[in-house]
């Protein structure tokens, strides 16, 4: 359907202009405020009488998305270049152009909408298009030479986009999306327009804070991500970066190079969610195939399938070699020329195009295998490119009379790379480098250069590349095994060519350039962040390829105020973090987050930390390995380099030198069986933190050759530092693998002032404001007053009915059951207004439910919903839950303050109703065993609210599990509430199936 991307974008700004459209670091675009940028931006210069071509330079970011959404609502065409290639490159792109989307103008537009909700102006910009209206250009070419510019349409953008968000809609809704695809890439549009088409938020790195796509991994995690788009290479290369966290993104989806087993395997491990693979060239617009890798999915060798056609509006066929010919009537509109002619596909009928791809394909059952290319065409690190066009670009260099580029892969090589074997004179290579890096891509920059007598052949006389592919693999494993330092320059310059040496796998000199070796942008990335770790700051890109070589990188390092932390692996195997002893001046206020933790801990519940403590065995025979591996896990992250000290009531922290060396360790010998008493023993003990090491060691031994490792930490630290992730550290680490960084907490520190705090306490004041009282608990001196009871009832409410009811409200599962809690609440305890908490991001955590009950990642909200519908109800609570995201680690003991609270050390801050959506699984049906009668549970819980809700959805219907103290709520008040919530839930999906019905009926008399 024409136009549905930018209508539907505009239907959002009507109905939902106060929801977060964009987010760029700390900053924000509303789909209000976008519909208004896109509108602004069209009339600055990109709309004009007769369409043309808008060129938008740069990387991602709010306003390229502007720039290219403005100049297809005016009815240009957009062409967007990455900043990042080279400018030979660009330039040669931007030659198209008849205009450049002016950055600066759009940055001023964004800036005066940040944060703010302008009414949509009900003249729209968009400009109505012709049928197969160019709408974009993309070039296929990764290289070098002429571009060759494909010529996509709004009806190929509207139909791939209808499928995804189709797709996409039946488990997840309002998405977060993240956008890494570089600009000059048409799959970017998936990252771009999703999330515009589903009301979700479009998410893209905050370069200025330093983004790296190395760290793409840890990224997607903070950030919350549903949705990645991405590459084999780069998650091969997160996979094989260091240790990772579990990854909670909802669906990967995979595309540009083949999916294999082995890869899979590995992300299986580390990430739970939907693998889809995707496959359609630039041509096609975006993907025409698409396959679910679940546990049924075939396999041919270590390939996995691309599957079938995204619908019955697109075909293919193999030709009699084997290549993929597809059809269908939303293919681009095929090659165009510089003087605006085309050259079009043919049509295979009436309304249809075809295409034969170059692809060679095999269908097993009802799946597509790709199984390579029948041309020379290549991708390499996801980039398209032709093996022609850089034999032509080397053959122009001096001296060289041939040349013949071939791809590498795994298993053959680490990464994907090329290898470039050429015949002429032998002293060619440093000029043949310098013109390959002006006019190729960072990452299909060839990593091998070889001068060859005569090329190898086939029987028909062919160049051989299988076996010059063989010759290029034996020699980068040759050059593997000299990774060894040679013993040359200062101790910065080693450990700069060591990290260099080891990311590229191959020997690098203290004055071998970087992309000369065959060094790429996600390269670069890995060994930046190790390089940022060892120097304390770090390097852009810019001045990275700029030094170009270990010692001159070094330099740059310790002009600009790095120092090398001195390491067992840069040579000082005894040395410390170069971290001063800490100043009066260096101590700092607890962060909102270690706040809330202490108040906890510390202060509202327990009056004491409980230790966080680690328990691993060992043997005793390798006592002293295992304490290298600790003093090195110690050194290399900064939790435990974190001091306090008080002043008065108020902790502060700072940061020091290490301080913790092989005699701090407590070792005893014992028998077997002492082991769990001198464990618990340890374990009790309270930390001082008026100065003392805020973490302990003990490593217990007996004669047997039994050991345990014991590590006491305090909460203050362990929050940073994960005990699941130290004991695999330490794991890996005995097995032979490097000991990981974890996140610097320097940063963190810096970042948090006083200001966030302050903007923080204004939100949650504006909120509380005037809520009535609510009961509370206070627990008595022996806090003996523990025990709370569950009831778990069935609501009995069908989930495919829920599900398209609460879409229907442009809103999650969870805000409208939660407006019917409210409704129930208010009904029972005859108030129109309570402060529900609420988590707003993540899972509860199970190990604390029993404990705390539901304290991290809540909110507390103050609903005010008298005489109001469900619907007014719902977007409300839906509009509060994204704002109130931004400002959720606020310590509780200042939201007390807020509302009134004493400040007494017993009472838990902000009482009252906690409501916690559980998450969904279509695929589960309900537990067996459930009935109307379910039978109370007393649990022992230092329950600090009135009642903890849990609710569960299953395909037979939804489940409410109530964690309550029987002091504030019985079980008839239990039951009253649920039976409420069924009722009325019931009423509002039965109405809305007869106007449903009704709507219908109507249709079919017309």
């Amino acid at each position: 359907m024409t136009q549905s991307v930018l209508r539907r974008i505009e239907e959002l700004a009507f109905d939902q202009g106060d929801r977060v459209a964009m987010e760029e670091g700390p900053r924000r675009l509303t789909y209000a405020g976008l519909h208004e940028a896109i509108r602004r931006a069209g009339r600055q210069g990109l709309a004009r009488s007769a369409p043309g071509l808008v060129g938008i330079n740069g990387r991602p970011s709010i306003e390229a998305g502007v720039g290219l959404l403005a100049a297809m609502a005016s009815g240009d065409v957009a062409v967007p270049v990455d900043e990042r290639l080279p400018l030979a490159r660009q330039q040669a792109l931007l030659d198209w152009c008849g205009s450049l989307s002016d950055q600066r103008e759009i940055a001023g537009i964004v800036a005066e909408l940040d944060g703010k909700v302008p009414l949509p102006d009900p003249s729209s910009g968009i400009t109505p298009r012709a049928a197969r209206q160019a709408a974009y250009i993309a070039f296929t070419s990764g290289t070098t030479g002429e571009p060759k510019a494909i010529e996509g349409t709004m009806e190929g953008i509207d139909h791939f986009m209808a499928w995804q968000s189709g797709l996409v809609g039946s488990f997840c809704v309002a998405p977060r999306v993240s956008w890494l695809t570089p600009l000059s890439f048409d799959v970017m549009y998936r990252d771009l327009l999703l999330p515009l088409v589903t009301g979700g938020t479009l998410v893209i790195p905050d370069v200025e804070a330093g983004f790296n796509i190395a760290s793409g991994w840890h990224w997607l995690a903070a950030q919350g991500i549903d949705i990645a788009h991405v590459v084999p290479s780069i998650v091969s290369a997160w996979l094989t970066s260091g240790d990772l966290p579990q990854l909670d993104v909802r669906a990967m989806f995979f595309a540009g190079e083949p999916l294999k087993v082995p890869l899979v395997a590995a992300l299986r491990r580390r990430y739970a969610g939907r693998i889809y693979n995707l496959y359609g060239p630039s041509e096609g617009t975006m993907a025409k195939f698409c396959r679910l890798i679940d546990e049924g999915c075939p396999t041919r060798g270590a390939l996995y399938p691309v599957g079938r056609p995204i619908g019955e509006d697109v075909s293919f066929d193999l030709a009699e070699n084997g290549e993929i010919v597809l059809a269908s009537p939303y293919l681009t509109n095929g090659y165009r020329r510089r003087d605006g002619s085309g050259d079009p596909f043919p049509q295979a009928r009436p309304g249809w195009y075809a295409y034969r791809t170059g692809d060679r394909g095999e269908v097993i059952g009802d799946d597509l295998f790709l199984l390579g290319r029948l041309d020379t065409q290549m991708k390499v690190n996801g980039i398209r490119i032709e093996a022609g066009e850089v034999e032509r670009l080397a053959e122009a260099c001096a001296g060289v009379t041939r040349a013949v580029a071939v791809k590498l892969s795994p298993p053959e090589v680490p990464g994907e790379t090329l290898a470039l074997f050429w015949q002429g004179a032998p002293d060619v290579q440093p000029a043949l480098r310098e013109r390959l890096s002006d006019a190729l891509h960072p990452a299909v920059m060839p990593s091998l250069y070889r001068r060859i007598e005569s090329f190898p052949v086939t029987l028909n006389g062919k160049v051989d590349r299988a076996a010059l592919s063989a010759q290029a693999a034996a020699a980068l494993a040759e050059e593997q095994t000299g990774l060894a330092e040679t013993g040359e320059g200062d101790p910065a310059e080693r450990h700069v060519q060591q990290v260099i040496s080891q990311v590229l796998r191959r020997p690098c000199g203290l004055d071998t350039d970087f992309i000369g070796l065959g060094g790429n942008s996600l390269m670069f990335g890995l060994i930046a962040l190790q390089l940022e770790t060892a120097f304390g700051i770090a390097i852009p890109q810019p001045r990275f390829y700029e030094a170009g070589t270990p010692r001159a990188i070094a330099a740059w390092f310790l002009g600009n105020g790095g120092q090398l932390r001195q390491t067992a692996d840069n040579g000082n195997a005894t040395g410390a973090p170069a971290l001063p002893d800490a100043a009066e001046e260096d101590y700092r206020p607890l962060t909102s987050r270690q706040q809330t933790i202490f108040d906890i801990f510390c202060k509202d519940i327990f009056g004491a930390a409980i230790n966080m403590i680690l328990q691993m065995p060992f043997r005793a025979a390798e006592a002293e390995r295992l304490k290298r591996v600790l003093l090195r896990l110690i050194e290399l992250n900064d939790c435990f380099h974190l001091r306090f000290r008080r002043d008065g009531e108020t902790l502060l922290q700072t940061m020091v030198s290490n301080g913790f060396g092989p005699a701090d360790f407590e070792e005893i010998e014992a028998n077997d069986a002492e082991f769990d008493r001198l464990s618990t023993a340890f374990g009790e003990r309270t930390f001082d933190l008026g100065g003392e090491r805020p973490f302990r060691i003990l490593l217990l031994t007996s004669p047997s050759d039994a050991g345990r490792l014991i590590l006491s930490m305090h909460h203050l630290i362990s929050d940073g530092m994960s005990r699941e992730y130290i004991r695999r550290d330490i794991e890996d680490a005995l097995a032979g693998a490097p000991v990981p960084v974890r996140g610097s907490f320097r940063s963190v520190l810096a970042a948090e002032t006083g200001d966030s705090r302050a903007r923080a306490t204004a939100f949650w004041q504006a909120q509380i404001a005037g809520a009535p009282p609510m009961p509370r608990f206070v627990s008595g001196l022996d806090r003996k007053n523990l025990s709370a009871r569950m009831l778990t009832v069935p609501l009995g409410v069908d989930h495919d009915a829920l599900l398209a009811h609460a879409r229907a409200l442009n809103a999650s599962v969870f805000p409208y059951l939660m407006a019917h809690f409210y409704r129930a609440m208010a009904a029972h305890c005859g108030v129109s207004d309570l402060i529900i908490r609420v988590t707003t991001h993540g899972r509860y955590r199970p190990e604390l439910l029993d404990t705390l009950g539901l304290l991290f990642s809540a909110v507390p909200l103050r609903i005010d919903g008298a005489d109001q519908s469900t619907p007014a109800i719902v977007a409300g609570l839906s509009r509060l839950l994204e704002a109130a995201r931004e400002h959720q680690d606020v310590c509780f003991r200042d939201l007390a303050r807020l509302i009134g609270e004493p400040d007494d050390a017993h009472l838990h801050p902000v009482t009252g109703i906690s409501f916690a959506l559980d998450g969904y699984d279509v695929s589960e049906a309900m537990p067996a065993g459930l009935s109307l009668d379910a039978i109370p549970q007393v649990v022992r819980a230092s329950l600090p609210h009135e009642a903890l809700v849990f609710a569960r959805t299953y395909s037979d219907g939804c489940v409410l599990r109530f964690l309550y103290r029987p002091k504030a709520f019985s079980d008839a008040d239990i039951r009253s509430i649920a039976g409420h919530m069924r009722e009325t839930i019931a009423g509002e999906l039965a109405e809305a199936t007869q106007a449903q019905e009704a709507v219908l009926c109507a249709v079919r008399r017309v």
